[in-house]
């Protein structure tokens, strides 16, 4: 049987002091376990501490639950899962990980992620095993990087890590930090929108949709080196210099639209795809 426990109702907070764990499930064993933050509680991970989601097992917030981390670490074990409902929220303090050990971990955020201040969140997998898949569901994914705050994903770029729209999903990114990624695959579906408001950085990605209706939109600054994209609608916001700069990648029936003088398109190549580049400054490409 999997073991089942639930926070305090009446707004609970767990909190893990520094260098210390608390563990759902066990891996070795392969026994399961589910935990969950109710609404109104908190879980927080202090400096060097870890949550660890065992095989067959979960951590579920609810709507209104937080998972604070002050510097700490949840570690997805292959086979289990991190679920995040709408309204609940994941927020960083200086600096955290979310590590997805094993393709068969996985992150299911229907909520809110929150970076407050330069903040780094690091998310990715484990050397030689390789990174779970981190879904994006429903219509209320939003996150949050406040100024100079970095969302780093892959950063190892050895491991290929797997992000996933499911059908008429959105994520909605804001705010006046970073996101990079390294090596990560993006498979929207059909009636996806990720929007992106931040700066961005893709450095070989490769993003994949079902048709037009997958769509991804670049408001901030954007950089894209290497990778692929196919299937999609790319529409990128460019009024300043430089603003989206793109080189080395391949499209398949990729709709790219582009509004502004800030274009920079260098080595790509399309296949059965369109371009309309709108307001371009002379020699962008």
């Amino acid at each position: 049987p999997i073991f089942e426990a639930y926070s305090n109702t009446c707004d609970g907070v767990i909190e893990i002091g520094a260098g210390g764990s608390m563990i759902i499930g066990d891996s070795i064993s392969g026994s399961g376990a589910n935990m969950t933050l109710m609404k109104g509680s908190r879980l927080i991970l202090n400096e060097g501490s870890k949550l660890h989601i065992g095989s067959n097992s979960s951590f579920h917030l609810e709507s209104n639950a937080i998972v604070e981390l002050n510097g700490g670490l949840v570690i997805i074990h292959p086979g289990g899962q991190l679920h995040q409902d709408a309204n609940s929220q994941l927020i960083v303090h200086g600096h955290g990980s979310v590590k997805l050990v094993g393709t068969q971990a996985n992150w299911l955020s229907r909520g809110d992620l929150l970076l407050t201040e330069a903040d780094t969140l690091l998310v990715g997998g484990e050397e030689g095993i390789g990174a779970g898949t981190w879904n994006w569901s429903g219509n209320q994914v939003y996150t949050y990087l406040g100024p100079n705050s970095l969302l780093d994903i892959n950063p190892d770029q050895s491991n290929g890590c797997d992000i996933i729209l499911p059908y008429n999903s959105g994520h909605l990114i804001q705010g006046g930090g970073h996101i990079r990624l390294h090596s990560t695959n993006i498979h929207l579906s059909e009636s996806c929108n990720f929007q992106i408001e931040t700066t961005n950085q893709f450095e070989d990605c490769f993003l994949s949709g079902t048709g037009h209706t997958s769509v991804v939109s670049c408001f901030g600054r954007s950089n894209w080196n290497g990778g692929g994209l196919e299937h999609i609608r790319l529409d990128a916001f460019a009024p300043g210099i430089a603003s989206f700069k793109a080189s080395g990648f391949s499209a398949l029936d990729l709709w790219l639209e582009t509004n502004g003088a800030g274009v920079q398109l260098n080595e790509i190549e399309f296949l059965s795809s369109h371009a309309n580049l709108n307001h371009l400054a002379e020699n962008s490409w």
